[in-house]
């Protein structure tokens, strides 16, 4: 029985609680001049709906609410102007679907400076368990840190660096500092960086190809010049052996011809070897 009762009320607790799943992103200076902040709410379907509060930066100017999946997927933009007490913004939302994305801007930066500082104070109305924070590490940023503790480092397919990290709790009594510093020599964003690599790895494949055409083509020309080369020595190879063909056999003619007459042993003179007789003393030919 007691042991009943422990699970009923375990089980009450767990089902209470809106949230399965809740990743709070610090992109700063990715696509714009300022830091964007994404949170990917994963909700318990048996707690929708319920109200979702959040704290904002005071430079935030507009936030936008992206629901559902794929072809079913809708953006919504929310007005937060008239969101404002006495001390900050914040954000109303009414949670009606599993997932839903919720992202903002706003820009803490001095465009006259080189160093950059974030500080953004997460709050919410919901008791937070096992939830992450990911900080996009600026790709052309110096001396980077974050004040988050248990950092994980994970990069994506484009080289860019992530800093994760996991927070066991968070009351909504209590908010999170989340506080980043670094500093940006190009004042770019980390998407123009991207595009101008992009183009540079591109032109060195250009490049490449190039290369191993030109190394194509030399290869081709040097196999066919080895091909007439040979064919050339082929062809003077064999003239050769014709030539020397043609001059042993006139000369093994010749020295059949001279095979076929004789010295008469009587006056000297030549005479055909058939002869009897030397035609010109008429000595007998006793070759």
């Amino acid at each position: 029985m007691i042991r009943f009762l422990f699970f009923a009320i375990f089980s009450l607790v767990y089902s209470s609680f809106p949230l399965n799943n809740l990743i709070v992103g610090i992109w700063p200076e990715y696509d714009h001049s300022g830091v964007l902040v994404s949170l990917q709410i994963e909700a318990d379907s048996t707690n929708i709906p319920f109200e979702f509060t959040l704290s904002l930066p005071s430079e935030t100017k507009m936030a936008i609410e992206t629901i559902g999946e794929g072809q079913n997927k809708s953006n919504n933009i929310l007005d937060i102007s008239n969101n404002i007490d006495s001390t900050h913004k914040y954000l109303n939302l009414d949670i009606n679907n599993k997932k839903t994305l919720l992202q903002f801007y706003f820009n803490p930066f001095d465009r006259n400076s080189n160093e950059r500082e974030i500080k953004y104070f997460l709050k919410t109305n919901l008791d937070l368990e096992n939830f992450y924070v990911v900080v996009q590490k600026h790709i052309g940023a110096d001396a980077f840190k974050t004040n988050l503790n248990n950092i994980e480092e994970i990069s994506d397919e484009f080289g860019v660096k992530y800093l994760r990290s996991k927070i066991a709790e968070l009351n909504s009594s209590d908010s999170l500092l989340i506080k980043v510093n670094y500093i940006n020599f190009s004042k770019r964003t980390t998407i123009d960086i991207l595009n101008d690599k992009f183009v540079d790895d591109k032109d060195n494949v250009n490049i490449e190809k190039n290369v191993n055409k030109v190394k194509s083509n030399k290869s081709e020309h040097d196999q066919d010049k080895y091909f007439n080369n040979k064919l050339k020595i082929f062809f003077l190879l064999s003239l050769f052996t014709i030539i020397v063909i043609i001059i042993y056999s006139l000369y093994f003619n010749r020295s059949s011809d001279l095979d076929k007459f004789v010295t008469c042993k009587h006056c000297q003179k030549i005479i055909k070897q058939t002869d009897n007789f030397c035609p010109f003393c008429g000595g007998e030919n006793v070759s």
